[in-house]
Formats: C-alpha cells, sequence, structure tokens
C-alpha cells in the first residue's frame, strides 16, 4: 500500500485528532507531496492511522503512526505477508485493531511497543520488514 502525504499541518485535522497530538507539534516528521510505503495500519482510539517512516541521511528509520486523513491513497493494495488482529480487551488502552508485519501484530512479544520506543532490535527487525514491504512484488499485493 503507498500513500502520498498531502498534508503538513495538523489544524486541518478534526478536533478529536488533535487532542492526542503534542501541543507544541506542528506536524510530523515527514516530507509534503512524498509518496510513503505503508508498514501498517491501526486503529488507536478509533482513529485509523498509518505507520510509515522518513528515513535519516543515515538511512535509518523514524517510524511514525500518522492520521490517514493526512494522506492520500496512490496504491491500494496491500502485501499478502500482512495479518490482522482486533484488540477489544485494550480498548481502554487505545490500540483497538493493527493490521501489518506478523511481528507488529503480535503484541505478546513487545515488538509493537518497542518499534515506537527505539528499541534497537526492534529498529532492525522494523527495517528488514520495511525493505521486504518496499521491495515486495506488486502482482503479489492483494486488494482488500
Amino acid at each position: 500500500m503507498k500513500v502520498r502525504y498531502i498534508h503538513n499541518n495538523t489544524d486541518v485535522l478534526p478536533a478529536t485528532l488533535k487532542s492526542f497530538i503534542h501541543e507544541k507539534q506542528k506536524g510530523y516528521p515527514l516530507t509534503p507531496n512524498k509518496e510513503y510505503v505503508v508498514c501498517a495500519i491501526n486503529i488507536w482510539k478509533g482513529i485509523l492511522q498509518y505507520l510509515v517512516t522518513e528515513q535519516s541521511e543515515k538511512g535509518n528509520d523514524f517510524p511514525v503512526w500518522v492520521p490517514t486523513i493526512l494522506f492520500e491513497i496512490t496504491d491500494p493494495r496491500c502485501p499478502h505477508i500482512w495479518s490482522f488482529a482486533h484488540y477489544p480487551e485494550n480498548r481502554d488502552k487505545g490500540l483497538e485493531a493493527i493490521l501489518g508485519y506478523p511481528e507488529l501484530v503480535d503484541l505478546r512479544n513487545g515488538h509493537y511497543d518497542g518499534v515506537l520506543l527505539g528499541d534497537q532490535e526492534a529498529r532492525k527487525l522494523f527495517h528488514i520488514r520495511r525493505i521486504e514491504i518496499e521491495k515486495s512484488v506488486p502482482g503479489e499485493w492483494v486488494q482488500l
């Protein structure tokens, strides 16, 4: 799945989305009008988000969950390796569902939190999975 980041200004977000964005954050660390490969999709407190990454000059990944309203879809097909999990028991904590690569979807292994908290091993695996998704043949992707 590929998306183009079309809004860098969080002022376009509905009030319900602004409530969980840090006051000083005026945008996400993404490049406007750039196309991104979606590494996963989640529902956080009722908000649909894409997991995308901006790479540093050194090639490091900086994954971030961003509300889908800030993007337009350029290719709706999803990698065939994606898995899905629904977490109704976790709703009060925020995370309701994930569609993405298997290690990210399985919350028992700590990978999901590790990616977001900057754990080195989790980020290495994220980088590997991101490259696999980017290099996967679009003919192997499925439209949901």
